[in-house]
């Protein structure tokens, strides 16, 4: 019962919880209490509430409607207009959160944050309000009934008393009530925190239920005695207790009162009854009957009490019951709010200046807040009018919540370009609708008071931090903030430093933004920036107008023109600097004249020298090197992620000069102990290539002593961006070091950056020699039979150079007993590949014999190919062929493009090899790979190759047929002989000599036919039977046609088969060849759409374009397909546009136009998103 106690205590007053049923009858309530002394003429009263609407405890004893007629004034523990500073004294939520994270344990505060989650939405560390008091309120739980009051007891007693007119007062402050928790001790907060947790529904139910029948009995002694086994009469209680009866005795020296105090408040020693008696008073107890006298009370709306407020800028007035509160909705406007006790009404207004605005239409703003009002009703049943209050029209909207059945009121109307609103939500009872009605028959309104001149003082702005200076109108507000990175959301934020200025006067509004990189990135490719800023406008409903590329003072950008929200005038500046970026934006929010790039802020924007970096001496972890680097910076180490890497870790530093935006790197890579480099000058121009990203190129290179060290310079730039690399490479020991900075190539070499590169210090090195031959200490370590040892050694055969004296060494390993290795690059086949890589002869008879071996495994069969082909000697080749024929491997499908590869092309001759190969081709295991092999001599060697397939055309025909009728047969399209490519390689080579025999055509036609699926093999089938066959079956040919996907190709062949009048017209259609071609572009770039409708037309830059809308649905979509869709493209009904080039069809030259397509979901203006299209190819 302790969590009810305290919810009682600190947010309902009557803090009494009880443990046992309470007595059904009344002979001992003693809740009214009469007060008289010798220097008071009229009598007193006190009674004991409870904060509770339950019907049951408003049954008042009769001699209680009496007491307060009879009394001058009345009296709450807190005074109703002081309990809204509750608002405004917020306890400090930071403090507040650490506090509880160190008084609970962790997993007690992650139960309270799932409740409280659960509770309103938002954890612990979100909330911008997070009290105890607040936390109790928001998990207590909803008690409300049907045939509830609409108040609370203490707020309906308060209501009767504010309807006779009664002079109002608080006993104490709400202070007193609810103290700041920086009063409460660390126990107090606990055991408050502890009840939340322990608390449950059933149990609050419970202890409710039995609060309410021990109230009905009125026994202030059970009260008593169950407040003080619950610990609740405490040292504040009993201070409260004193400040209560001083308050009390004050007022009863001039006037009657009639004072409501919780229950709890009233026995005992130090209670209130006792405390009055102490200073003098008579208390004695009210005898109560209960006939129903004092239950019949109607309260009415006292509108003489009411406050007013008035507005002296926009000129309205309004009144209410009691005092507003003020709450900012934006910069510009600050909605006042009251809620009334009497009625449980609560009111808002606020009104919106909009003279200076011309560019906002009236009636769209006021449909904007309907729209709002409507969506965000839980019931349907919203009502619209106008209504005339003071000479003055409104629109007037009300609707019905389903949560609570409460009305929510607004009433609007637009006077003078300002903009006034009016609402109020209530139940339905009779007072709170009149209370609500008289609140809005109070609204006048007069015309609104002159706007004052204003007035523009253009000043300089200098910001040391972002390195510019800038002309700017007025104050300038700081709008920065942290965005997370989305390439890292666990990582350090983007810090976009934001600011913004109006010029009033001709309603502009200019936004100056820089911002770096977050730690460890950089600005890699400027236009890839430039296109995603048009694309987060048009995601956000705003327009590119234009985007053009410029040189502004030296540096690069592009200056955009766009509509923000399709409406507001907008030219923006985006410049680089290295690896900052710069962002101007200028605003004309009021179209009063016209707004160009060349304007105040623009034109004076000027940058400044960066501020000297603030940097920190750093030691490696082993204490043999030192440098100095940015103070913001992030550490990582990666151990190498293979054993066949040659290096085994990587720790790096990435620093951010926070002053420049300029990025540092430092990398300590450790070089593993059997790596091997023909020279260190070989080893870092190994390393210097693996620099270089796509489109990167070396353009400075010099390699350095440094402090006796072999060391590189590198300097690295790519024309997608304005900022350029510059590392310095120093091999210590079995150490890379590197140290490397992204900055713009003004800075490269400034003082600042040398300042860090020059600090580089190794206080250590050791032994290691990086061109030692390591080959014996690696076979000798494939005996090992520690595991780890064992698997670097494996690792090491992959990236170690063997020499030609290391023959021995390699054929010892092979005859090693090692163990057992599924894969295809185990140790065996490691050390088979690195004797091919000798290139000697002498290596040729040690692959053979270890191909020989029963206990060769297949992969290392197959990897023997790999080898022999390496080798590429004479005898390497025949041994090939030989072993190939004689002795084939078994068909791996992972590595049958390992056998007959194209590298083997120039070495391998049909004029040699021919009975050979024949004899290979007819093992079906190996056949796709022979037709491969003769495909691509068919296009450089016909001198030999056309007269050996000529030949042998009656065995290769005899062959395609086998295979052609089994690939008709099954459906596994991946065997060696029914496979895709084995039937189009088939097809090449009889193409070649021709063969247009009847059954060859016939399972031809079968093969398009009845294997439609989407593959290259059949419409090589379809060119075959079109160009071979003597009468062409028009039905067959017409349903080929119908798939998108060989519809082009198809009617190629056609038309060079002067065939072209079997095209149904439809398909020549500029329009169909169009969809044709987009299909196919996306296709074969990505995925193939499974849904395409055509849009309409687009024209730009004097082109005509069609436009179609596209999209990715599973159903009717291939297995295939639906595995290689990309998540954005999966979703169902997401749509995305493509456009095509307009070009008429010729069929002499028949081709298809250009397609261009983004992944870019479709807005709502889908010419806005096809521009976008065509500007992100430009």
């Amino acid at each position: 019962m302790t969590q009810i106690t305290r919810s009682l205590l600190l947010l309902v007053c009557f803090s009494v919880c009880a443990f046992a049923k309470a007595q059904q009858n009344r002979d001992n309530y003693a809740l009214l209490w009469k007060i008289t002394s010798s220097e008071s003429i009229k009598p007193s009263y006190i009674f004991g509430t409870a904060h509770l609407k339950d019907k049951r405890v408003f049954d008042f004893s009769d001699a209680m409607l009496p007491a307060i007629q009879s009394s001058e004034a009345f009296a709450l523990e807190v005074h109703p207009d002081s309990i809204g500073a509750v608002f405004d004294k917020k306890d400090p939520v930071k403090e507040n959160l650490n506090r509880y994270k160190q008084l609970l344990s962790k997993q007690q505060y992650d139960s309270l944050n799932k409740r409280v989650e659960k509770a309103v939405g938002e954890s612990l560390d979100e909330l911008e309000e997070n009290s105890l008091y607040y936390l109790e309120a928001s998990l207590r739980p909803d008690m409300a009934k049907d045939g509830d009051q609409s108040t609370f007891l203490d707020a309906y007693l308060y209501g009767m008393a504010y309807s006779m007119g009664k002079e109002i007062y608080g006993l104490e402050r709400i202070e007193d009530q609810m103290p700041p928790m920086s009063s409460m001790s660390e126990e107090e907060v606990k055991q408050g925190l502890l009840q939340l947790l322990e608390g449950d529904t059933e149990t609050y139910e419970q202890g409710i239920e039995e609060l309410v029948e021990i109230y009905l009995s009125g026994d202030i002694q059970e009260l008593m005695k169950m407040a003080q086994s619950d610990g609740v009469m405490n040292q504040r209680m009993i201070a409260r207790n004193q400040v209560m009866a001083n308050s009390m005795s004050q007022i009863m020296k001039s006037k009657a009162l009639f004072a409501a105090v919780g229950a709890a408040h009233l026995p005992g020693e130090q209670g209130v009854l006792n405390l009055l008696r102490q200073r003098g008073y008579t208390v004695s107890k009210v005898e109560s009957t209960f006939t129903g006298a004092s239950n019949n009370y109607v309260i009415k709306t006292n509108l003489d009490s009411w406050k007013t407020f008035n507005d002296s800028i926009t000129s309205y007035k309004v009144s209410h019951p009691n005092f507003t509160k003020t709450m900012p909705i934006n910069d510009e406007i600050t909605m006042q709010f009251s809620t009334d006790m009497v009625s449980g009404a609560s009111f808002f207004h606020f009104s919106s200046d909009l003279r200076t605005k011309n560019d906002l239409k009236e009636e769209t703003i006021i449909q904007n807040i309907i729209n709002k009002f409507v969506q965000k009703a839980d019931s349907t049943d919203v009502m619209k009018s106008q209504v005339q209050r003071s000479g003055t029209s409104f629109m007037q909207i009300k609707r019905n919540n389903a949560n609570n059945d409460n009305i929510t009121h607004i009433e609007l109307v637009f006077n003078n370009r300002v903009l006034y609103v009016f609402g109020a939500e209530y139940d339905q009872s009779t007072l709170a609708k009149e209370t609500a009605e008289a609140f809005f028959n109070s609204v006048t309104i007069n015309t609104p008071a002159a706007l004052p001149e204003i007035k523009t003082t253009w000043q300089k702005y200098t910001d040391i931090q972002g390195a510019f200076s800038v002309q700017i109108p007025g104050e300038i507000t700081d709008m920065s903030r942290k965005v997370p990175n989305p390439a890292d959301p666990d990582g350090a934020p983007y810090e976009m430093n934001m600011y913004l200025v109006s010029d009033r006067a001709k309603g502009h509004n200019y936004l100056i933004r820089y911002n770096n990189f977050p730690v460890g990135y950089y600005l890699e490719d400027e236009s890839a920036i430039a296109d995603e800023f048009p694309k987060s406008l048009l995601a956000k409903g705003s327009t590119l107008v234009s985007k053009k590329q410029i040189n502004y003072k030296g540096l690069p950008g592009y200056d955009f023109v766009i509509k923000i929200n399709n409406q507001f005038d907008s030219k923006v500046r985006y410049l680089s600097r290295g690896n900052r970026t710069y962002l101007l934006l200028a605003q004309n929010i009021e179209n009063t004249d016209s707004l160009t790039f060349d304007n105040p802020v623009f034109n004076s924007f000027e940058l400044l020298p960066f501020r000297t970096p603030d940097t920190e001496l750093i030691v490696g972890d082993d204490q043999t090197y030192e440098f100095l680097f940015p103070k913001a910076y992030k550490k990582e180490t990666t151990p190498a992620d293979a054993y066949n890497a040659n290096l085994s870790s990587s720790t790096d530093y990435s620093g951010l000069d926070v002053s420049s935006g300029g990025v540092y790197i430092f990398s300590e890579i450790k070089i593993k102990p059997w790596y091997k480099a023909a020279s260190e000058k070989a080893f870092l121009d190994e390393y210097t290539d693996l620099l270089k990203d796509y489109g990167d190129s070396i353009y400075y290179q010099q390699d350095i002593n440094f402090k006796g060290l072999t060391g590189r310079e590198v300097y690295i730039k790519n024309d997608k961006t304005p900022v350029v690399q510059r590392f310095r490479l120093v091999l210590a020991g079995d150490k890379l070091l590197s140290m490397s900075t992204y900055q713009s190539k003004d800075e490269l070499e400034s003082d600042r950056v040398n300042q860090i590169f020059e600090s580089m210090v190794i206080k250590k090195n050791n032994s290691f020699s990086i061109t030692a031959s390591k080959s014996k200490e690696i076979i000798k370590a494939l005996s090992s039979k520690d595991t780890t040892v064992f698997n670097e050694a494996v690792g090491a055969l992959d990236y170690y150079d063997f020499e030609l004296k290391d023959l021995a060494l390699l054929e010892k390993g092979l005859k090693m007993s090692l163990p057992e290795d599924q894969s295809y690059w185990g140790a065996k086949s490691l050390l088979i590949y690195s004797l091919g890589l000798l290139n000697t002869e002498k290596a040729v008879p040690v692959l053979k014999k270890h191909y020989l071996k029963k206990s060769t495994t297949n992969n290392e069969r197959i990897m023997t190919f790999e080898a022999l082909e390496e080798n590429g000697s004479k005898p390497a080749i025949r041994t090939y062929m030989e072993l190939l024929e004689q002795h084939p491997p078994q068909r791996n499908d992972d590595r049958n493009y390992a056998i007959l590869s194209s590298d083997i092309d120039s070495v391998l001759t049909i004029d040699q090899y021919g009975r050979s190969l024949l004899k290979v081709y007819e093992n079906e295991a190996f056949r796709d790979r022979v037709l491969a092999y003769f495909s691509r001599q068919l296009s450089s060697d016909s001198i030999y190759t056309l007269p050996y397939l000529q030949e042998n055309k009656a065995k290769l025909t005899a062959y395609f047929q086998q295979d052609a009728l089994r690939a008709l047969e099954t459906v596994n399209l991946g065997s060696p002989t029914t496979g895709v490519e084995n039937l189009y390689y088939h097809l090449d080579v009889l193409d070649t000599l021709a063969i247009d025999d009847s059954r060859t055509l016939s399972l031809v036609k079968r093969l398009f036919q009845e294997r439609g699926d989407q593959n290259f093999s059949s419409i090589g089938a379809f060119e075959y039977y079109i160009k071979y066959a003597t009468s062409i079956d028009t039905i067959a040919v017409q349903d080929f046609l119908k798939s998108k996907y060989y519809r082009f190709e198809a009617m190629v062949a056609l038309v060079d088969a002067d065939y072209s009048q079997m095209i149904p017209s439809q398909y020549l259609d500029p329009k169909n060849i169009a969809e044709v071609s987009l299909y196919n572009t996306i296709g074969y770039d990505d995925s193939y759409p499974t849904q395409m409708r055509y849009q309409g037309e687009f024209s730009q830059d004097g082109k005509q374009y069609y436009a179609f809308v596209y999209s990715y649905e599973q159903d009717g979509a291939s297995t295939e397909e639906i595995q290689d869709m990309e998540e954005t493209k999966t979703a169902t009904k997401e749509e995305f546009i493509g456009l095509v080039l307009k070009q008429e069809v010729a069929l002499e030259d028949l081709s298809l136009p250009d397609a261009y397509y983004d992944y870019q979901p479709l807005g709502p203006d889908w010419k806005e998103s096809a521009k976008y299209v065509l500007d992100t190819y430009k």
